[in-house]
């Protein structure tokens, strides 16, 4: 499309972060091109009906040419124009019956092909282009309402058209002048990038410096072709690499303040979580044009950003909730007041997506050490006496001991271990004190736990804690028992 003119429409305003950007939208003058015909079986060159058609097409809209643009309201106020020139318009007649027979052709020579829908739908959106483009308010190009007509007219009346593809193409018709809401790209690029910094948890204390920068940025870029002087808005493409590029600077930087903080368990969460992050992030990109439209990656690649940031929040959330001992002198009912601290974050604050799926008991004994931090007691794990190793052992001297045991539903000798083996421990740990922790991810387990407990008549004890890791739960409103 050959542009001779943008119009400043209106001025529009679209937020960005932190920032306020101010734009004009411009309307295109462009004026009509012609278009070459396609080859097939069928050839208007080498048939009368279409050259005759042809003929007729241009004796029909001579008078049409000789009018314009003083046909119509709307096209008469092309005049007060600079641009417009009549003799631009010289040769629409011809244009426009040569277009009409090209499209006959073309739909002809492609409705039996496997992808009729692809090649007559890319003719139609080449041949609509280049009727040009007025200014909004200046009416419909020129002539494209005749090429419309005569093409349906063509292609209803011959019989050797299939009915499918006469109504594919006559939909496309109706739908071209359907009232629609105006695309706004600008409007578009910003609130990706916005729906994309609302994820970021910036209220975090680690985040806040650099809040900022990413907030005071713009996913606006204007593109220079290399071998001309055009200029054109950042492409969807381009926004999904502009996107990952700021996902993994941010990565990095929080990386940096979580690093900064000087703990070891933390730190050995997050580098799983970039890990994870990068990981699926290139996959995605790898995969893009092969397989993903542009909404669903931009949908995908949004609900991964939402499932790392809520990561990242339960982390930190996780390593602030436990205070000094409340037990300071009793290491058994320090550990059972953490255990249901540990349950109750697990069930009721979400933080069970911090459970990598693959290492779910490594996962969990990491956490669990997460909320040992302030204590005067000596925290263990994988304490080994002699008879195999200990998950976790709470002392304070040689006097007071406590054991913890984590055990799946899932283990295929969770009644054996039950019964025989937090007793070997204690007895190697000089010890009657234990506290065994059972995590079940399915309504399946959770039974099966019910019935080993109660099989072994272990229901009622204090000392076996269950937590729940199923990620559906009923909202409060919905438990039952709940009160309104």
């Amino acid at each position: 499309m050959k542009i001779k003119a943008i119009y400043l429409q209106e001025s529009r305003s679209a937020k960005s972060g932190d920032r306020t950007i101010s734009y004009g939208r411009g309307t295109f003058y462009a004026l009509p091109f012609p278009i070459e015909p396609t080859e097939g079986e069928h050839d208007f060159h080498s048939c009368e009906g279409c050259q005759k058609n042809h003929k007729i097409i241009v004796g029909q809209l001579k008078e049409k040419v000789r009018n314009f643009p003083n046909c119509c309201k709307a096209h008469k106020k092309l005049l007060s124009l600079k641009d417009f020139h009549k003799s631009d318009f010289k040769d629409a007649a011809k244009q426009c019956a040569d277009k009409v027979i090209f499209t006959y052709q073309h739909i002809i020579n492609n409705q039996l092909s496997p992808t009729w829908q692809v090649e007559i739908s890319k003719y139609l959106d080449k041949a609509i282009e280049s009727f040009g483009q007025f200014p909004v308010g200046y009416g419909i190009p020129f002539l494209l309402d005749s090429y419309i007509s005569y093409v349906r007219q063509l292609i209803n009346d011959n019989e050797d058209i299939k009915s499918e593809v006469k109504d594919y193409v006559n939909k496309r018709f109706d739908n071209l002048f359907l009232e629609r809401e105006e695309e706004d790209p600008i409007a578009d690029l910003c609130k990706i990038y916005d729906d994309w910094l609302n994820l970021v948890p910036f209220n975090l204390p680690f985040l806040r410096s650099v809040r900022d920068d990413f907030r005071n940025r713009s996913p606006l870029m204007v593109c220079v072709s290399s071998n001309t002087s055009q200029q054109h808005l950042i492409s969807n493409d381009q926004l999904l690499g502009l996107l990952n590029n700021l996902t993994k600077e941010l990565l990095i930087k929080v990386g940096e303040k979580i690093i900064e903080l000087q703990d070891e368990e933390i730190n050995s969460f997050y580098t799983v979580f970039v890990r994870q992050e990068l990981l699926f992030a290139n996959q995605l990109l790898d995969k893009k044009d092969k397989e993903y439209p542009y909404t669903l990656y931009i949908k995908r690649w949004m609900e991964n950003q939402e499932n790392y940031f809520s990561k990242i929040n339960k982390l930190y959330e996780i390593r602030i909730i436990n205070t000094e001992d409340t037990y300071p002198n009793d290491s058994y009912k320090e550990s059972l007041q953490r255990i249901n601290d540990f349950k109750r974050y697990i069930e009721f604050n979400d933080v069970g997506i911090l459970i990598d799926p693959h290492k779910k008991e490594p996962c969990l004994q990491k956490m669990f050490k997460l909320i040992w931090r302030k204590t005067s007691f000596d925290f263990n794990a994988e304490v080994n006496n002699g008879r195999g190793p200990l998950d976790f052992k709470v002392s304070k001297g040689n006097v007071d001991k406590t054991i913890i045991e984590f055990k799946l539903a899932s283990n295929t000798k969770l009644k054996q271990n039950l019964q025989s083996q937090v007793d070997i421990y204690e007895k190697a740990n000089n010890t009657d004190k234990s506290i065994t922790v059972l995590f079940y991810f399915n309504e399946k387990e959770g039974k099966k736990i019910d019935r080993v407990l109660e099989e072994l008549q272990m229901k009622k004890n204090e000392n076996i804690v269950i937590i729940d890791c199923t990620k559906q739960k009923p909202s409060a409103s919905n438990a039952k028992g709940s009160k309104k």
